[in-house]
């Protein structure tokens, strides 16, 4: 890749080294080498730390090697698509700063439904609010939910399946190198996608929110949602 590189390394014996060491010789020597070639002043490493993933079995290796080959499309998508893949901090909505990540201008839509399932509700009344859902989702409506509800997940899946974008409440950050994963770089790809980050300065990768806060993601959702579309365009800044 042009700003990065994939190794996937298989260690057979042990080491006399670390691995760690082992690696930053070859990365060493790699620099040395560019700087001969480019009759440059030797530089120590043109290399920024590296992050290593212990993989430990066949299913991550499989995901791993998926990962390395679909890359440069990746790339290449992203580069033709640069507003859809946009990280964007600080924002502020309704006195709370966010960070984003994906098609902003979804902020802009004129319908956006929160999708919220309440665990006292009958089978009856889950099943009636599924369908109030499908026909607003054909009507036009964008879901904004964090999603954590198996039932809120099937809502939400239900309007991806129905051509809907969707705007995505998460509880982590956005790190200097966040990629969207898996089905949420297709979505991103088609500008489908806005993950707004309730918690931005959390971008550790890892999930630091219980009951609580579950909860106020429910009500970030339905506070944006009831903005009109004039007040979101309002707070929307392209250049943050």
């Amino acid at each position: 890749m042009p700003d990065h590189i994939h190794l996937l390394i298989e260690v057979r014996e042990r080491l006399d080294k670390h691995l760690g060491k082992e690696l930053a010789g070859f990365l060493g020597a790699c620099s040395r080498c560019f700087s001969a070639l480019q009759n440059l002043p030797s530089v120590h490493t043109l290399f920024k730390p590296y992050h290593d993933r212990i993989i430990r079995d066949a299913g991550q290796l499989n995901r791993a090697f998926r990962y390395i080959e679909d890359n440069p499309r990746r790339m290449i998508i992203k580069n033709r698509n640069p507003d859809l893949f946009r990280k964007f901090l600080n924002l502020r909505i309704k006195g709370r700063i966010y960070s984003a990540y994906g098609n902003i201008f979804l902020l802009r839509s004129i319908w956006l439904l929160p999708v919220r399932i309440h665990r006292k509700w009958s089978q009856q009344e889950s099943e009636n609010y599924f369908r109030q859902c499908e026909e607003s989702f054909k009507a036009g409506a964008v879901p904004i939910s964090p999603a954590i509800h198996r039932s809120e997940k099937e809502i939400v899946n239900m309007a991806l399946k129905l051509g809907r974008p969707v705007v995505k409440i998460v509880d982590k950050g956005f790190a200097e190198r966040f990629k969207p994963q898996g089905g949420y770089f297709e979505l991103c790809a088609e500008g489908k996608l806005l993950m707004l980050s309730a918690w931005p300065e959390n971008t550790s990768g890892k999930s630091t929110s219980g009951y609580k806060e579950f909860h106020e993601m429910n009500d970030i959702a339905l506070g944006i949602s009831a903005l009109t579309p004039e007040d979101r365009i309002s707070i929307i800044d392209t250049n943050v």
